[in-house]
């Protein structure tokens, strides 16, 4: 059984981050995961989390696909997909700074995952201090208000508001904090409400509604759920 039902020519059109890339990736997976290759395993990943992001209309509050990512909370990777003209899945190994990457074929019965080639990239060591001014505070249990300021000059004495955002949280057994919008750092955030929550339970944000200054509200909804898909890397020479 296939389990992708990609819009190719909306998947053509539109440029994605690597970060939150498959905007049209179909909800339930329950095929099997097929790697084409004869090589040995040097490295295998179990994603066991998957989260899927979806941004209401401001419109009519119809749903739109935003992204999907799946995740290896033991290796601490991530996978994504993205259209160059051909579809492809990337695995983001943060621990080891090294992606991989697979070709995306299907046919009528189900998906398969060609391995293409690993990268080793350069992690970003930079200081984690914050270009703009992050001011969070809690509204209650489960809601806080994000706001985010630019500095205006170099001494950073001087600001103005950027963007605002509502954070609403739910429990949950794998944390997640991203806002899949600029000028929100996901560590930072994620440090911060942390701080400010029970520490005998986990919670991920289950819904965020953002607004810029001088533009119109978004809101995005992301949905938690299980997995189970198992890829292997063949040994690299």
């Amino acid at each position: 059984m296939r389990i992708f039902n990609f819009n190719y020519k909306i998947l053509s059109e539109i440029v994605l981050s690597p970060v939150i890339l498959l905007s049209v990736l179909k909800k339930s997976i329950i095929a099997l995961f097929t790697i084409l290759t004869y090589h040995l395993s040097a490295q295998t990943y179990h994603f066991d989390y998957s989260v899927e992001s979806k941004m209401l209309s401001p419109s009519d509050d119809k749903e739109m696909n935003w992204g999907k990512i799946f995740f290896d909370t033991k290796n601490n990777t991530n996978m994504s997909f993205f259209d160059d003209g051909t579809l492809k899945a990337i695995l983001f190994d943060v621990p080891r700074n090294i992606t991989h990457v697979f070709n995306v074929e299907e046919d009528r019965n189900n998906t398969k995952f060609k391995y293409s080639h690993s990268n080793k990239y350069v992690a970003d060591n930079s200081s984690e201090e914050n270009p703009y001014f992050i001011n969070i505070t809690k509204i209650n249990d489960t809601n806080f208000k994000i706001d985010v300021y630019i500095y205006i000059n170099s001494k950073k004495t001087k600001k103005k508001k950027k963007v605002t955002a509502i954070a609403i949280l739910e429990k949950s057994e794998f944390e997640y904090f991203t806002i899949h919008a600029d000028f929100f750092p996901s560590n930072y955030i994620k440090n911060r409400i942390v701080e400010m929550m029970p520490k005998d339970s986990k919670y991920c944000i289950k819904k965020v509604i953002v607004e810029y200054v001088g533009s119109k509200e978004y809101t995005l909804v992301n949905e938690v759920q299980t997995s189970n898909i198992t890829l292997p890397i063949p040994t690299q020479n």
